[in-house]
């Protein structure tokens, strides 16, 4: 098992024990082209996945997890296409840090004054212990799959709307997808951001 805080989103997403249980994708328009999660047996719909992102840049928040998670997990499990190019991913956290407004994704969407507000973290929390452990029944977790689903929906909204807002912003991302590349094991490129951003604006050459 893999500690995300302490280890990384790298090593989190290339554990054999990490599952995606849930899974939001939105069009250029914002409408939803995927929405699942893990109800009782259903299977990841690894085709309908590949169908929603083809041909697409990826938008995502602190975009390094979906990376990870998409290049190192769901493309060895499943008929997903490896994508590693950083040209084909790009990042909201990046265009908020870009412009001085608080980084998480709920604060920047109240920074920018819009309608819609991060989602509950209750599903996430629950999914982190059992609701219970008994000797004859063994682990029973807490039921909150359409509450995970429907929280993934709301993160994509705002991370769309917060991309609309600030539209693209090619320095910010190339900047964060150095840092990344300087420092593949950590769960953020913002370790290497600040001085990387004042590289891509001249303050100095490399």
């Amino acid at each position: 098992n893999v500690d995300i805080e302490a280890q990384g989103t790298y090593l989190y997403a290339c554990s054999p024990t990490t599952e995606v249980i849930a899974v939001s994708v939105r069009g250029d328009n914002g409408e939803i082209l995927l929405s699942w999660a893990a109800y009782e047996d259903s299977v990841f719909p690894a085709a309908e996945y590949s169908k929603a992102i083809a041909g697409a840049k990826i938008f995502a928040h602190n975009v390094f997890f979906e990376y990870c998670v998409h290049n190192y997990n769901l493309a060895n499990r499943f008929d997903v296409p490896f994508r590693p190019d950083w040209l084909d991913w790009d990042c909201t956290q990046a265009e908020l840090r870009t412009f001085a407004l608080p980084a998480k994704l709920g604060d920047g969407a109240k920074a920018l004054g819009l309608p819609e507000d991060k989602a509950s973290n209750l599903a996430m929390l629950r999914l982190s212990k059992p609701r219970s452990v008994f000797f004859d029944e063994g682990i029973v977790w807490w039921p909150v799959v359409k509450e995970l689903e429907d929280y993934c929906n709301q993160d994509t909204l705002v991370s769309w709307r917060i991309h609309k807002r600030l539209g693209d912003l090619p320095g910010a991302v190339s900047a964060y997808q150095r840092g990344i590349a300087l420092a593949p094991s950590y769960s953020s490129g913002f370790q290497w951001y600040g001085e990387l951003l004042f590289y891509e604006m001249g303050g100095r050459t490399q």
